[in-house]
């Protein structure tokens, strides 16, 4: 498909003209944006050279190319970046989804990181979470919730976090033994050319354990058992579908990944999947910078006072709900199933 004439694609065709010796894919002018934004702009997958996804900043470029960026993306980046990364910073003020003297589980707004990058390591991991806490907890530092599991920057949906070290390590055992029931769901795009399977699937493709250059998860023989269930719920359109996702393993990206496999793309993901929902005819696109439309929609496990099995079920968030409303022919009808699940 041709970005030459997509109305979300803004295309250069580069001439003696307008080419220097030399010059490099991050220093096209594009907008206002500098140099340090137009490598994001690379990163987060948000040029095409000729037609083609490149996160190579240092490309040098040759007359007869064509440099196609997706406009969107750099709306987003002219903001102020205290305004566009406001949302890494607020306090949250929604209430728990779950919370007792062990634990708590909130809903992790998309493109909010889970827990500080490395190099912030002087903040507690879990700090984030601290507005969610009943005002009758005021816990010391040593004390503050902890990450029982993750999710990615670009997902939502429901997380848990222990309250104390005996909740932490019961909770986490859970985990590592997959007694933990996870139900995600995700607005996919799908290759013209392959059609959605009717019946649930399984996909038990070994993934690499650590990223790759261009911050992917990679199949390999070599590396970690995981194993996803998958079921096509609701077809929308020829190239689009709500899928039901249950990954029995934790493993990074592990979803994303394995979709990447069919040549399916979570949409706003602007790692896996070549960009294929870039094309969406909708404007809702524009709101797609560092959020995938992938959320973790339930999860049951054993509450650690009790004993006793619990499910927790985390709103579709806004944007979400305004793509299936957008994608889907009988929208009203896509909601009851999903709140039926």
């Amino acid at each position: 498909m041709s970005t030459l004439n997509h109305p979300n694609f803004h295309t250069i065709v580069l001439d003696s003209t307008r080419l220097s010796p030399g010059l490099r894919l991050d220093q096209l002018p594009i907008a206002q944006l500098s140099r340090k934004r137009r490598k994001q702009l690379i990163d987060q997958a948000g040029i095409r050279l000729n037609q083609t996804i490149t996160r190579k900043a240092s490309t040098h470029l040759k007359s007869g190319d064509a440099v196609s960026v997706f406009w969107p993306f750099v709306k987003a980046l002219e903001l102020k970046p205290s305004l566009r990364l406001h949302h890494h910073h607020t306090i949250i003020n929604t209430p728990p989804l779950y919370e007792d003297d062990d634990l708590i589980v909130i809903h992790k707004p998309p493109g909010f990181l889970a827990e500080y990058p490395q190099n912030h390591r002087h903040d507690p991991a879990s700090v984030f979470a601290l507005p969610y806490l009943s005002s009758h907890h005021h816990p010391s530092s040593a004390q503050l919730p902890q990450l029982c599991h993750r999710l990615d920057c670009g997902t939502s949906g429901a997380l848990i976090l222990a309250k104390h070290k005996d909740a932490w390590r019961h909770l986490t055992a859970q985990f590592k033994h997959r007694s933990v029931d996870k139900t995600y769901l995700a607005l996919v795009t799908v290759p013209p050319q392959r059609s959605l399977p009717h019946q649930p699937f399984d996909i038990h493709t070994k993934l690499h354990s650590t990223l790759n250059d261009f911050g992917k998860i990679i199949p390999s023989a070599s590396g970690h058992q995981a194993h996803t269930h998958i079921q096509a719920i609701h077809p929308f359109t020829a190239t689009t579908a709500l899928l039901i996702c249950k990954p029995i393993d934790g493993r990074t990206h592990q979803i994303r990944a394995h979709l990447d496999t069919l040549g399916w793309a979570v949409i706003g993901d602007t790692i896996y999947g070549q960009g294929t929902w870039q094309y969406l005819d909708t404007p809702l696109t524009h709101n797609l910078w560092h959020h995938h439309l992938l959320h973790a929609y339930k999860i049951t496990f054993t509450l650690p006072a009790t004993a006793q099995p619990v499910t927790i079920t985390a709103p579709i968030p806004p944007l979400f709900q305004s793509f299936i409303h957008q994608l889907s022919p009988h929208p009203k009808s896509t909601i009851q199933l999903i709140r039926s699940i």
